[in-house]
């Protein structure tokens, strides 16, 4: 699981997420991480250009780094988590 400080350093990049949602339908999607921040009652959340993301549901991150001139984005660095069955 993903902590509220390793998300932090999300802040500002592209990545490209996988997470589960609470009826446990596995979702992806390439994103801009605007912040990462702790919710009293739900816990650690990305916020993202296109929703907001509990940390606990979290698959996988993959930061993405665009190549000059309309290249297409290759991954720079990837940081792979593994949920543990509850």
């Amino acid at each position: 699981m993903m902590g509220i400080l390793e998300a932090k350093a999300l802040v500002g990049k592209t990545c490209e997420l996988e997470w589960k949602d609470r009826l446990g339908n596995v979702h992806k999607a390439i994103s801009l991480i605007y912040d990462a921040t702790f919710v009293p009652l739900y816990g650690g959340y990305l916020m993202t250009a296109q929703e907001d993301i509990r940390l606990d549901r979290l698959i996988s991150v993959r930061v993405l780094e665009a190549k000059p001139a309309g290249a297409s984005p290759t991954a720079s660095s990837s940081t792979n988590m593994q949920k543990a069955a509850a």
